[in-house]
């Protein structure tokens, strides 16, 4: 059975929005490359379409369930990414994670909190990548951190 529980930087049940490309709401996206968001937006998102999900910090999700801790960690949210990053703070600092890719919306990966929390970590920018948006599709900005060497 799966539970749809979204990460953030702190325990609280938010609204989800579906995209509103579709003809009717059974037919709305669930997949993430449906630009659906925890963040309103007018030119995508239906405000009458959404379901309330939970959100919890990725620290909290290891520790609480005890999940085998990950070694590489990829975040594709769609303009929440900060706010995850900030649930992250102790998961970034444990050596066995190696890997983060990072996908930043709406402002240049290296004025993201994102990559200030990352690299302040131990992490370095090993590749970025830009993506040009088009339409309500905004442009993206992939980065490639790797922990640095000790």
């Amino acid at each position: 059975t799966a539970i749809p529980v979204g990460l953030s930087n702190k325990s609280t049940i938010q609204k989800f929005y579906y995209n509103r490309f579709h003809d009717n709401a059974s037919k709305f996206s669930t997949s993430g490359m449906g630009m659906h968001s925890i963040n309103f937006n007018s030119q995508v998102h239906d405000k009458n379409f959404f379901y309330n999900a939970i959100l919890m910090s990725t620290d909290f999700v290891i520790d609480e369930f005890s999940l085998p801790f990950p070694t590489h960690i990829f975040i594709d949210a769609h303009g929440a990414e900060d706010e995850i990053i900030l649930g992250m703070e102790k998961t970034l600092g444990n050596s066995s994670l190696i890997v983060v890719m990072v996908d930043v919306e709406d402002k240049k990966l290296e004025e993201s909190i994102s990559h200030k929390m990352i690299t302040e970590a131990g992490f370095k920018l090993a590749d970025k990548i830009t993506e040009v948006g088009s339409g309500v599709v905004p442009t993206s900005y992939k980065g490639v951190y790797e922990r640095s060497k000790q």
